[in-house]
């Protein structure tokens, strides 16, 4: 099989990128994501009243169970261009009469932007982690040898003689300010998008009217957004406004 990137290569792919970190942005992952994301919504607009609780539950039950056709899903992203539809149609087909009230209020853009938002929370994780295990072993490195004599270098040439401890702590130095940068970068990078299909945050509220009492949907902002980014889980805040011009913040992650 032919590969477009070294970074999907047999031979080096393994060299620039770690399995773990792989999984955590393969098509299976970000699919998942992007249905976690659904879910989130459905139960977040029921709390609000914008859609009505039994729907909520049965998104999220299906949400639970449900295996899509990936053939489908590839041949239906294939003709959109996004793969958000063909993934809201087979898990409204799923969630039966509740299919109604799924991704009430988004555009793909909302789902995408959230959904890859919570690939690099993983990310993140995983990131600091590592950093930190790294962190404590360079650390671990500057006790133990303080007065382990080693070549100092310049011009890539021996010099006069360092300390292996002193090598460790200038590395330990660098790599815990890479940590205080990241702990920086998250409340930036994490953040809801739902901004709706022309960036005024409406989302279809459903409400009484008349004397007949009928239910009817109208557009009105509302603060599904907020309430969504304080979910369990999703672990940031909302946009201060429409994603499509934000873009800074995974310029920053990158």
């Amino acid at each position: 099989m032919s590969t477009l990137s070294l970074l999907d290569s047999p031979l080096f792919g393994g060299s620039l990128v770690n399995g773990e970190m792989r999984s955590l942005f393969d098509n299976a992952a970000f699919i998942n994501r992007c249905v976690e994301t659904e879910v989130a919504l459905a139960t977040s607009e029921a709390r609000l009243g914008l859609i009505p609780e039994a729907a909520a539950a049965a998104i999220a039950s299906a949400a639970r169970t449900i295996r899509f056709d990936l053939t489908r899903l590839g041949r239906e992203t294939e003709l959109v261009g996004y793969p958000i539809l063909p993934i809201v149609e087979q898990m409204a087909d799923a969630c039966g009469e509740a299919g109604g009230y799924l991704h009430w209020g988004a555009t793909t853009q909302d789902i995408m932007d959230t959904a890859t938002v919570l690939q690099i929370r993983h990310a993140l994780d995983l990131v600091e982690q590592q950093l930190e295990d790294t962190v404590s072993a360079l650390r671990k490195l500057d006790i133990e040898h303080p007065d382990t004599l080693m070549a100092g270098r310049t011009h890539l040439q021996q010099a006069l003689p360092i300390t292996f401890g002193y090598k460790a702590a200038v590395w330990l130095s660098a790599l815990e300010r890479h940590r205080e940068r990241l702990v920086q970068l998250r409340p930036r990078v994490l953040v809801v998008q739902f901004s709706g299909g022309f960036g005024n945050a409406g989302v279809p509220r459903r409400t009484r009217t008349g004397r007949t009492g009928r239910a009817r949907s109208h557009p009105r902002p509302c603060n599904a957004q907020h309430h969504l980014a304080r979910r369990p889980r999703r672990g940031g805040g909302g946009r201060p406004g429409p994603g499509i011009g934000l873009r800074q913040p995974c310029q920053d992650c990158v």
